[in-house]
């Protein structure tokens, strides 16, 4: 019943490595170690000054044929533009210098990197660039609009017209730990509490998971009426649906509205199925206007947790929901035109 190596052998002075297959048969290999390796300088940022360029550098270091200064290159996408290629300096003893290109403030950016050994063979970072990336946004700092920790109940409800769930409903507390919620919630002590479905633990697993249907939970109506294009909201979710004999198979949806309900844009669907489906606290963000069409004083969300497929324990929590704007500054440069030591222009 076994398939696949049975033993491998790599200790042979050429470099050669022996495998023996226990289908196939023996299979002689020898690994390429003519690659260029490119790894970050610093951090990476998650933040860029908007207008502005930002400067990037890495350290390419070579186990084979060294890298051909002339090709190292950054690839940078701006709101989910092409990527546009841009040459990085030689700085030496292996570190390449270079920047991204200026981005308006709310933009994302994101790059890559990428190198050709004198081989002509292309490396990049990261491994799998383009399908990979690092990202970040454009701003220069972030205000707090409001913030829910959720120690209090703040205005929020459990329940809604038309839910249909018997069991499980959301309420507010300090959970008990089950396989499929949390034991603590997501604020640093001292806060306890969060919103969840049924926090009891009871006997099992699905003692007091959500049943027989779907349950709510709403905001309070918050007002962001004449707020900043640039006003995001995220939270902390947690989401477990990996229980039970028909697993995978429901949905946690999040939505937003700027019309106090009366319609709501999905913000979030988890599940059904991986990723996200199996507990743990989870960040999840999005800018309001990419949702709704303005903002309003009757802006409300909304987490439904569902059970509405069969024989599957349905978990969910929420906790740390902070909505807030970023700011951008506006950089002043003063002229002297005429050298007379006034500004001429500002």
């Amino acid at each position: 019943t076994f398939n696949g190596v049975w033993n491998n052998y790599p200790y042979f002075p050429s470099g050669t490595i022996a495998i023996s297959d226990i289908n196939r048969g023996m299979i002689v290999v020898r690994v390429n170690l003519d690659q260029l390796t490119i790894a970050p300088v610093g951090p990476i940022a998650t933040r860029v000054e908007p207008d502005a360029p930002t400067p990037v550098s890495v350290l390419i270091t070579n186990s084979g044929t060294p890298v051909d200064p002339a090709t190292v290159r950054v690839l940078a996408s701006i709101n989910g533009g092409p990527f546009v290629p841009s040459p990085m300096q030689d700085s030496g003893s292996g570190i390449f210098t270079g920047s991204l290109p200026p981005a308006p403030c709310g933009a994302l950016i994101r790059w890559y990197f990428d190198a050709q050994s004198q081989a002509n063979r292309t490396f990049q970072l990261p491994l799998t660039a383009p399908a990979a990336f690092f990202e970040a946004e454009s701003y220069s700092s972030r205000e707090t609009i409001v913030s829910f920790e959720m120690e209090t109940d703040a205005g929020w409800t459990s329940g809604a017209p038309g839910d249909t769930a018997t069991a499980g409903l959301w309420e507010r507390g300090d959970p008990e730990p089950t396989n499929a919620q949390p034991g603590d919630d997501h604020t640093p002590a001292p806060g306890v509490n969060c919103w969840i479905t049924g926090r009891r633990a009871g006997g099992g697993v699905g003692s007091f998971d959500v049943d027989g249907g779907f349950t709510t939970l709403l905001s309070p109506i918050i007002n962001l009426s004449g707020g900043s294009p640039l006003t995001r909201i995220g939270y902390w979710r947690w989401y477990s649906n990996t229980a039970g004999g028909s697993p995978g198979q429901d949905v946690f949806t999040i939505s937003i509205s700027n019309n106090a309900g009366a319609t709501w844009t999905t913000a979030e669907t988890v599940g059904p199925g991986a990723p996200n489906n199996s507990g743990g606290w989870i960040y999840h963000e999005f800018r309001v206007l990419d949702l709704v069409p303005t903002l309003t004083s009757q802006m409300q969300l909304r987490f439904v947790a569902d059970d509405a497929n069969a024989g599957s324990v349905v978990e969910a929590a929420i906790d740390d929901v902070l909505i807030y704007r970023q700011t951008c500054s506006t950089p002043t440069c003063d002229y002297d035109f005429n050298q007379d030591e006034n500004v001429d222009l500002l």
